[in-house]
C-alpha cells in the first residue's frame, strides 16, 4: 500500500541524520532543513520520550529563567555573609569662619559610618539565602515536569493524528478497490450505474477525510517541532502508571512550599530590621585655631541607635504577611488540583480499559459483518447502500478503537503528570 504520509515528508536518510539534532544547530551546519510546516514528523524507535523532553527543555523560555534564579540565590548568600549590614559611608566636613569674623579659625572633619547588623538580622538573612538554594536546587525538576506535560500533550496529539490519516488511507483504499469491483460489475450488466455513481461519491468524501486528516497531522507535525526542535517522535509513547497519592516531593509541590518559606523569611527580616540599622560612626578632626595656637587633632567614636514604629514599617510587614497567607492558599489550591486530576485520570483510566475490551468485540461483528454484507451483495442479496454503510460501519469500530487506545495512553501520561513523574 502506498504510504500517503511520505509524500510531503522529507527522505528516510535525511531523517536518520538529522531528526536528533535541534534545527538551528542543522541550519549552522549547513544542512537544508526544511521548514517545519512542510514537515510530516514521523515515530521512530530510536528515541524515547525522555530525550524528546530533554530536547524541548533546551526551547523552553522558561530554561532563561534558571540563571538569573541561581545568580539571584548567589547574591543573597553574599549579603548574609557580609561583615556589615549594609555598604558603610564615607563623610567629609569642613567648617571654616571666612564669611563671618574670618579669624583663621577651620575645621576639617573626616569619618566612616558602619551599619551594624541588628540582633538576629543576619540568621534571618541566612535563612532567605537557604531558602533561594533550594529554589535553585528544585528549579531543574520543576522545569522538567513543566516540560513533560507540554510534550505528553504534544506526542499523543501527533500519535492520534497520524493515526487518523494512517486509517483515512486504508478506508480510502478500500473503497477504491470496491469501486474498481462494482465498475467492472456494471460494465457487465450485473449491478445498475447508480451502483457505480454511489461507489464513486463514497471514494470522494473519503478523499476529502483523508485531506482533513492530514491537514490535522500537518498542524500536529508544525506544533511538536517548535516545540522540541525534533522531527521524528517516539514510536512507544504509553508509559506505565505510577502508582500511591501525590507526594510532598512532587516539584510543583515544592516550590509553592519554597515560595511560602520565602514570604515568611522577608516578613521575619521586616520584623528584625524595623526602624534601620544601628551605625557605627568612626572620625578624626582637626582643628585650626584664629590666634596661631597649635591645630588640634582628635579622633571620636560613635554609635547610632535608630528606632520605629508598626507606624512606619506597618505597610511592608502587612503586605509580606500578605504574601504569605497568599503562598499559602496556593499550595492548599496546587494540591488539591493535584489530588483531583490524579483521581480524575485513574477513574478514567479504569473506564477505558473496559470500554477497550468492548471496542474490541464490536469490531469483531463489524468484521463479521462487513464480510457477510459482502458476500450478500455478490449474490445480490443487499444493494450497494447496505454494502458501504457495513463498510463504513467497519472502519468507524477501528477508528473507536483507535481512539480508546489512544486516549488510554494520554489518560496514563495524565496519571504520571499529576504524580510529578517526569520520563
Amino acid at each position: 500500500m502506498k504510504n500517503h504520509l511520505m509524500e510531503n515528508a522529507i527522505p528516510a536518510g535525511l531523517i536518520a541524520l538529522t531528526a536528533l539534532m535541534p534545527l538551528s544547530v542543522k541550519a549552522a551546519e549547513g544542512v537544508q532543513t526544511p521548514r517545519p510546516e512542510s514537515v510530516l514528523t514521523q515515530p521512530s524507535k530510536t528515541v524515547t520520550l525522555s530525550q524528546v523532553i530533554d530536547s524541548a527543555i533546551k526551547h523552553a523560555p522558561e530554561s532563561a529563567q534558571q540563571e538569573a534564579v541561581s545568580k539571584h540565590a548567589s547574591a543573597l548568600q553574599r549579603k548574609s555573609n557580609a561583615w556589615l549590614a549594609s555598604p558603610p559611608s564615607l563623610n567629609l566636613n569642613y567648617q571654616t569662619d571666612r564669611l563671618n569674623e574670618d579669624a583663621g579659625y577651620s575645621e576639617t572633619e573626616a569619618g566612616i559610618d558602619l551599619p551594624l547588623w541588628r540582633p538576629s538580622q543576619k540568621k534571618a538573612w541566612e535563612s532567605l539565602a537557604d531558602n533561594a538554594g533550594k529554589t535553585v536546587e528544585n528549579f531543574p525538576a520543576a522545569l522538567r515536569l513543566k516540560v513533560a506535560e507540554r510534550v505528553r500533550k504534544s506526542v499523543w496529539d501527533l500519535e492520534e493524528a497520524r493515526a487518523a490519516v494512517d486509517l483515512a488511507e486504508k478506508e480510502l483504499e478500500t473503497d477504491k478497490a470496491l469501486e474498481n469491483k462494482i465498475r467492472r460489475l456494471v460494465e457487465l450488466g450485473d449491478r445498475p450505474k447508480l451502483d457505480q455513481i454511489l461507489a464513486s461519491q463514497d471514494v470522494l468524501s473519503k478523499e476529502r477525510a483523508l485531506l482533513n486528516a492530514k491537514v490535522m497531522y500537518q498542524k500536529a507535525s508544525s506544533h511538536y517541532i517548535y516545540l522540541t526542535g525534533l522531527q521524528i517522535y517516539p514510536a512507544l509513547l504509553e508509559e506505565t502508571a505510577g502508582s500511591g497519592s501525590v507526594s510532598l516531593e512532587h516539584p510543583e509541590l515544592t516550590a509553592a512550599r519554597l515560595k511560602i518559606e520565602q514570604a515568611e523569611h522577608r516578613q521575619t527580616l521586616l520584623r528584625r530590621t524595623a526602624g534601620g540599622q544601628p551605625v557605627l560612626s568612626v572620625n578624626a578632626r582637626q582643628e585650626t585655631a584664629g590666634d596661631g595656637s597649635e591645630d588640634l587633632e582628635s579622633v571620636g567614636v560613635g554609635i547610632s541607635f535608630p528606632f520605629g514604629s508598626k507606624t512606619h514599617n506597618g505597610p511592608e510587614y502587612t503586605a509580606a504577611g500578605r504574601a504569605v497567607a497568599e503562598a499559602r492558599s496556593e499550595l492548599i489550591l496546587l494540591k488539591y488540583q493535584l489530588e483531583t486530576a490524579l483521581n480524575s485520570a485513574r477513574i478514567k483510566y479504569q473506564a477505558l480499559e473496559k470500554d477497550i475490551l468492548l471496542a474490541q468485540k464490536n469490531l469483531q461483528l463489524a468484521t463479521r459483518q462487513r464480510q457477510l454484507t459482502e458476500l450478500a451483495y455478490e449474490s445480490g442479496e443487499v444493494d450497494v447502500v447496505n454494502l458501504l454503510r457495513s463498510q463504513s460501519a467497519f472502519f468507524n469500530a477501528q477508528r473507536e478503537l483507535s481512539r480508546l487506545r489512544i486516549e488510554r495512553g494520554r489518560t496514563l501520561s495524565k496519571i504520571n503528570q499529576a504524580l510529578g513523574v517526569s520520563p
